[in-house]
C-alpha cells in the first residue's frame, strides 16, 4: 500500500489544501495524520474537518491535547499558549470531541504512528539528533516509526546496532533495517524551508519520500494578522522557522 503521512498542520488550511492537491495526484491508498491539526493558525475548524474527512489514520498531538484540556500548557511558550486559548474559543464542540477521542499511537502494517516519541507519547519529547533517536528505537517493535512534533523532516536508520541520520528527500528502508522518520510540518515548517512538508510511504518497497509544496503564505499571514493570534505565528511562515 501507498500512504501519505501528514503532521503539524497547525490550523493552516491553505497549506493543507495544497498538500492534498499533490496527494490526490499520487492516488494513495490511505492518508495518516500525526497530530497537531490545530494551533498557531486561523483555520482550526476547517483543518480538523478536512482531516476528519480525508485521513483514515489519525493520532493526537500536544496542541490538540492542550486545546481540549488533556495536557498542561505550562511548558508552552507565551505565543503557543496564546494560540491554544484563542483556538479553544474558536473550535466547534464537534471538533473538540473529535480531538478528545484521538489515540496516542496507531499501527499501520509494519509501521507505528506517533506525534512526538514512541517511548512516552505524552511527554512530547523532541527528536532532532541521533543521540535522541537512538534511545527511542528500543521503544517500538515495528520496522518504521513515523513522527512529527519538531517540524524538521529527517530520517534515522538503525542497522546492526549502528545508527545514522539521513537528510531528505528520500530513503529506502531495507528488510534488515529499521527507521524513524520525521515527516516535517504541513503548516509551520521550521527547517528554513517555508514550503509545506509531508511524506509518501510505499510499504511494499520501503521507500519514504519527503515532499515539499508551495502554498499562498501571504494569504495565511493575512488571515492570522486579522485575529488576536500572536504575530509571530504569521511572520515565521515567511522564512520557515
Amino acid at each position: 500500500m501507498k500512504y501519505a503521512i501528514i503532521s503539524d498542520i497547525h490550523s493552516n488550511f491553505e497549506a493543507l489544501t495544497a498538500c492534498f492537491e499533490v496527494i490526490d495526484q499520487e492516488k494513495v491508498d490511505a492518508v495518516a495524520c500525526l497530530g497537531d491539526i490545530i494551533g498557531y493558525g486561523a483555520s482550526p475548524n476547517e483543518c480538523v474537518e478536512m482531516v476528519r474527512d480525508r485521513a483514515q489514520f489519525v493520532v493526537v498531538g500536544n496542541h490538540d491535547c492542550a486545546v481540549v484540556g488533556q495536557t498542561d500548557t505550562e511548558y508552552f511558550n507565551h505565543d503557543a499558549r496564546s494560540a491554544v486559548f484563542w483556538t479553544r474559543q474558536e473550535l466547534s464542540p464537534e471538533n473538540q470531541d473529535y480531538l478528545k477521542a484521538l489515540p496516542d499511537t496507531l499501527e499501520i502494517g509494519r509501521s507505528l504512528l506517533v506525534h512526538a516519541s514512541p517511548s512516552n507519547p505524552r511527554e512530547w519529547r523532541y527528536i532532532f539528533y541521533i543521540r535522541e533517536a537512538q534511545r527511542e528505537f528500543a521503544a517500538f517493535s515495528q520496522q518504521i516509526c513515523f513522527i512529527g512534533h519538531s517540524h524538521w523532516p529527517t530520517f534515522f536508520v538503525e542497522r546492526d546496532g549502528e545508527y545514522t541520520q539521513v537528510a531528505p528527500p528520500e530513503i529506502v528502508v531495507k528488510p534488515e533495517e529499521r527507521a524513524m522518520v520525521n515527516v516535517g510540518s504541513v503548516g509551520q515548517p521550521r527547517d528554513g524551508d517555508p514550503r509545506a512538508a509531508f511524506a509518501f510511504f510505499d510499504d511494499a518497497t520501503g521507500r519514504v519520500e519527503i515532499r515539499r509544496v508551495f502554498y499562498d503564505v501571504e494569504r495565511v499571514r493575512g488571515r492570522i494578522l486579522d485575529t488576536d493570534l500572536p504575530r509571530s505565528a504569521a511572520d515565521r511562515l515567511v522564512w520557515g522557522v
